[in-house]
């Protein structure tokens, strides 16, 4: 399931031509992505514009997209200004902004360069304050290093924001890591260290983690299994996420623990992408000072695969791998039970995979009236 985001490649034309399909709008956030829908009910296609409208909950199609109105054709041009700004602070990978910072479409191009950078928003062409959106802020897990990196990239490639890069680049030192951890605000709360290599290893185990796993009988091998398992669900986040880019905040905050969470912001502040999972298993151990000669992959495979107590989180992670087929074959009735555990145990991103797996018949028989119980409770647990 591949949905539209608009700063991946694939998307580009699309959004200059203002051709969008009905799947479009089904991972949209009816408040957060709330600018993209009302432009797709106002200029999509009539199908498209239903869809979107019911995205919305609204019966009519908008008199307005981000508070521009729709009554004059120059108006479409600051309603684009919207909802780019709405898009580009919604697109979690940072390799997508930066390739659409080079190469995109100049309406999309400056506004990705700005986000990974820090770079405020250009002056809107009018001075009435409702054509201005405010600033791109800055991408989470940026630090004051990366941003200098890519400016002198910028310049020395002499791409086409090679200018603005050299100027930041001289206004930079006059801003605060205080002021740029607001900018990313409050996506992260990560620290503004220079080794992350460091950091990651603090968090694999401090002595206090390893006295109580002594006093609790686990052996270091028991410990290292349990790592291994924190490193899968980081795995399969970084590629669950790239399916759901749009939630892939909350589904950080809500589906991974805190070692998972520090392996993620560790390839993050990287910039670097994993292999495959036994590959990212071995790189972090490694990092972590942990020996690895041991670990064959079937050793990686049986710990990462182990089931544990932990349904809403590991469990949920081994559902989506099944049901995606991102490290295994993919088994979408077998991904079913973990599926359905995760979701009782609280998660609501399964109840959300379940609703399609029974609404579509995805390796079950449909079942529309268990997907729309479904439906009901995902909705309970939204307003949670």
């Amino acid at each position: 399931m591949i949905w539209f985001r608009m700063f991946q490649e694939e998307s580009w034309d699309r959004w200059m031509d203002d051709y969008f399909i009905k799947m479009d709008t089904r991972r949209l956030d009816r408040r957060k992505d709330r600018c993209l829908l009302e432009y797709m009910a106002v200029y999509g296609r009539p199908d498209v514009s239903e869809w979107a409208m019911k995205a919305l909950g609204v019966s009519e199609v908008p008199d307005s997209i981000g508070g521009i109105g729709c009554a004059y054709i120059e108006d479409k041009v600051y309603q684009r200004h919207f909802v780019v700004h709405e898009q580009v602070m919604r697109e979690t990978d940072y390799w997508v902004l930066e390739k659409a910072a080079y190469e995109a479409p100049g309406e999309l191009a400056y506004p990705a360069f700005c986000r990974i950078t820090g770079i405020s928003c250009p002056e809107p062409h009018s001075t009435d304050d409702i054509y201005d959106p405010g600033p791109y802020g800055l991408k989470q897990h940026m630090s004051r290093d990366d941003i200098e990196q890519l400016c002198r990239e910028m310049i020395e490639r002499d791409g086409p924001y090679a200018r603005e890069a050299k100027e930041w680049l001289e206004k930079l030192p006059e801003i605060s890591d205080e002021t740029l951890a607001e900018w990313a605000a409050p996506k992260t709360e990560r620290s503004w260290d220079s080794d992350p290599t460091e950091r990651l290893k603090g968090y694999y185990m401090d002595q206090a983690e390893e006295d109580a796993a002594g006093e609790a009988g686990l052996s270091r091998e028991k410990i290292r299994e349990a790592r291994i398992r924190d490193i899968y669900d980081a795995f399969m986040y970084q590629q669950y996420a790239g399916e759901h880019p749009r939630s892939s905040g909350l589904i950080f905050d809500e589906t991974l623990d805190w070692f998972s969470r520090r392996v993620v912001m560790w390839y993050e502040r990287r910039r670097k992408k994993p292999v495959s999972m036994t590959a990212s298993v071995r790189l972090v151990l490694r990092a972590c000072g942990e020996a690895c000669d041991d670990l064959t992959e079937e050793k990686i495979r049986k710990a990462a695969y182990e089931e544990t107590e932990d349904k809403r989180r590991h469990g949920f992670y081994i559902g989506v791998d099944l049901l995606y087929g991102f490290e295994t074959e993919g088994d979408a009735a077998a991904s079913v039970r973990y599926l359905t555990d995760a979701a009782e145990a609280g998660n609501k991103y399964a109840l959300e995979e379940l609703i399609d797996i029974y609404e579509e018949g995805i390796g079950v028989k449909k079942n529309p009236w268990l997907a729309k119980k479904l439906r009901k409770q995902y909705e309970e647990a939204e307003k949670q």
